[in-house]
């Protein structure tokens, strides 16, 4: 599968970009690009959480058939899409809502292109003191990193290899230390399409996923204080960021969080295009 990594265009639309409607008047297009049926749960979710008059769904070709909808009754999500350029289509609908003038719940801003950029997240949380998987980027401008830098790798007896941007898994993989070399094949696959990042392998207790949907977050298990502490710390974060940026806070996004068999919260990424809304049921 050939995949892209985008050039980032950042939609800043402004601190006041905000949705204006009644939400209980407001339909919510999910635009997809693949199955329709995976969305059907999901979508109800979102009607329930958000107190929405309805949730439907618009293949990605039919986009401008919302265009003969009301704009002050209609937002859209976009989610579900085509893993192998995903970045470049959530761009490209941004760009048509902004020059249409209508309402994205996750539009692609400066938020987006962290979550997106898993080394930018990293650097990100490093800088704000929540704790974080030691994580380098193995090669900067088509050169190795600085030998001190990999050298600290060493530390860690198993190892997680990844690509650098978007929400895609199918290349990631957990190593021995034993088996770590620079010219790994997985490293050299990930290399033909984007840069590689090499993280240090959690000792891992329990994995955490959350959503946060407009001011409100909900997780897949039953969240202990520790974990809403982590969680209440980076959406103030997000928001922060959004503020110092004058960009809105997105109104969508998903959290993935390591808690380690030594009791600490590791928090290891985020998603901006989440899917299965349906599995997130306790309310912080």
């Amino acid at each position: 599968m050939q995949r892209q990594v985008a050039q980032i265009e950042e939609f800043n639309l402004g601190r006041e970009a905000k949705f204006k409607g009644d939400l209980q008047e407001t339909t919510l297009y999910l635009v997809h690009e693949l199955a329709e049926e995976k969305l059907a749960s999901s979508a109800d979710e979102l009607k329930t959480k958000l107190g929405l008059k309805a949730v439907k769904t618009c293949l990605l070709k039919n986009l401008d058939e919302l265009l003969q909808i009301d704009k002050s009754q209609l937002m859209i999500y976009s989610t579900h899409l085509s893993l192998d350029k995903e970045i470049v289509t959530h761009q490209e609908i941004s760009s048509w809502a902004l020059k249409n003038n209508i309402f994205q719940l996750n539009p692609y801003n400066k938020i987006a292109k962290i979550f997106d950029d898993k080394y930018l997240f990293y650097v990100l949380m490093v800088a704000n003191d929540i704790l974080q998987p030691y994580t380098i980027s193995l090669f900067k401008k088509g050169a190795y990193i600085d030998g001190y830098e990999l050298d600290k790798l060493y530390q860690f007896p198993e190892l997680i290899i990844k690509p650098r941007h978007g929400t895609e898994n199918i290349d990631t993989k957990k190593i021995k230390l034993s088996e770590f070399d620079i010219e790994h094949e997985l490293i050299s696959k990930i290399r033909r399409y984007d840069d590689c990042l090499v993280q240090e392998a959690i000792d891992i207790a329990k994995e955490h996923k959350l959503i946060y949907l407009n001011g409100k977050c909900f997780s897949m298990l039953e969240p202990s204080q520790g974990l809403k502490d982590i969680v209440m710390e980076f959406v103030d974060l997000i928001d922060q960021y959004a503020s110092k940026n004058e960009i809105i806070m997105p109104g969508i996004f998903t959290m993935d969080i390591l808690e380690a068999t030594n009791n600490k919260f590791y928090f290891l990424e985020a998603n901006i295009r989440p899917a299965a809304i349906y599995r997130f049921q306790f309310k912080l």
